[in-house]
């Protein structure tokens, strides 16, 4: 070999490995032998070599694939011990030596896992057993993640995802939860790229093999969604502080919530909820967005109980939207709303900081006294009307203007005939130069 041409100490070791085709549930015994490296002597310390692993992999298919791997060349002992033992405990080269069970309940990590600092934090052996459901954590100390996915797999090597959630916990720490539809065995692979890697694509970091004993009766799917719930990787760009990052998971036990989001940027935020079992279409006038200075207030009015999807989408520098986050909901009210929120204009809304403070439903009673109340730090007139021109044209019949009372705008009317478009409009501009159409209602 080229370290005895050159006069460098080295040995050939025997052992055991966790290679590519290694299932979490296989244990070795010690006298178990597959494979074998060697170690070399420099530095004045023995270091590994694993010339096989550092050569290539075999895909897939079985098929060699020749690729140099840097990292199975002088690895670090406590990192080489997670897939390789050797016969002879001496060359674990570890100041306290493990026993093969320690072995075979240590997880197999990847090489991508390694480099992003992937750290274990609930479950750190590979094999899980658990009752109704399981949630692992996990985080990455070198690279903070920009996402991860997962993939759940059952026993016939089918993917049933819609029974695990992903969520961030903060930075660098993820959380997947997984409920099974039925007792059995699974495969839970976790998939990961690193936010200082542009273009990354999602690695493979870990994989466990899950042991569920019993199930609850009441059968859990999540909507779809193939990444952690929470912002998305631009969410500073779009103009969202830090503190969204915290934000994924959601429960009510009403059938309404909000859901406060800080800005460093005043761009105008758009909000959808989907169905768990309809997410390509928008549930319309269920979210209604509240401006504020330091940012906006997503408003949820739930048609039933269940799991839902909000979509978050804020204005980017192209001026078109883009997704912002991803949000899980799920309300575990009782009663259900029938009611909607009024219509709103994004942009007039975040340009104009305001909040309806009521009406907040969309259809009102016709030919009936209704208070219309407004709140704007930067409106200076605000007024009711309905459309003059047909297909909302620019022109409207005014209805009243609302008396400001410090940052709030107020008007009591009757309303007209049913069927009529009310449209609350405000102006920023020197009296009656440019109205925005703010917020929109239907008589009935």
């Amino acid at each position: 070999m080229l370290y005895r041409e050159v006069a460098i100490p080295a040995v050939t070791i025997p052992g055991c490995s966790k290679g590519l085709r290694h299932q979490p549930e296989r244990e070795f015994t010690v006298a178990d032998r597959n494979h074998s490296w060697n170690a070399v002597f420099v530095g004045d310390e023995w270091r590994f070599l694993d010339c096989t692993w550092g050569s290539g992999y075999v895909d897939t298919s079985g098929k060699f694939q020749r690729q140099f791997d840097e990292f199975w060349f002088l690895t670090d002992p406590e990192i080489f011990v997670y897939d390789h033992f050797p016969s002879h405990v001496r060359w674990q080269l570890l100041e306290e030596p493990i026993e093969i069970e320690e072995f075979n309940k240590k997880p197999s990590l990847t090489e991508k896992s390694r480099e992003l600092g992937f750290r274990l934090i609930s479950h750190r052996e590979p094999i899980v057993y658990f009752e109704n459901e399981v949630t692992v954590t996990f985080a990455t100390d070198t690279y903070p993640l920009t996402n991860i996915t997962a993939d759940l797999v059952d026993s016939s090597r089918h993917e049933i995802n819609q029974h695990r959630c992903m969520r961030r916990i903060d930075e660098k720490s993820f959380e997947v939860r997984v409920v099974p539809p039925e007792a059995g065995e699974y495969k839970l692979l976790l998939y990961g790229k690193a936010r200082d890697y542009r273009h990354a694509k999602f690695r493979k970091l870990m994989e466990y093999a899950l042991r569920c004993e019993t199930t609850a009766p009441a059968k859990v799917e999540f909507p779809d969604h193939k990444k952690a719930w929470g912002p998305e990787p631009n969410f500073k760009e779009l103009g969202f502080s830090d503190s969204i990052e915290k934000l994924s998971v959601f429960t009510s036990d009403s059938i309404e919530m909000s859901i406060k989001l800080d800005q460093t940027k005043k761009m105008p935020v758009i909000a959808e909820l989907k169905s768990a079992s309809d997410y390509k279409n928008e549930l319309v006038g269920c979210t209604l967005i509240t401006a504020y200075e330091t940012g906006k207030e997503i408003h949820v009015r739930f048609p039933t109980s269940g799991f839902f999807r909000l979509d978050v989408y804020a204005e980017g520098e192209s001026e078109k939207y883009e997704y912002a986050a991803l949000f899980l909901l799920e309300c575990t009210a009782d009663n259900v709303s029938n009611k909607l929120y009024p219509k709103y204009n994004a942009d007039a809304v975040s340009k104009h900081v305001c909040d309806v403070i009521e009406p907040r439903e969309l259809e009102l009673p016709a030919k009936t006294e209704v208070t219309f109340k407004l709140r704007s730090s930067c409106l200076r007139n605000a007024m009711l009307g309905i459309p003059a021109e047909k297909d909302y044209g620019t022109r409207m019949k005014g209805l009243g203007e609302l008396k400001k009372t410090g940052d709030v705008f107020e008007l009591q009317i009757t309303t007209p005939a049913p069927g009529e478009t009310i449209l609350l409009s405000g102006c920023a501009a020197p009296p009656n130069v440019f109205w925005s159409r703010v917020y929109e209602y239907v008589t009935v």
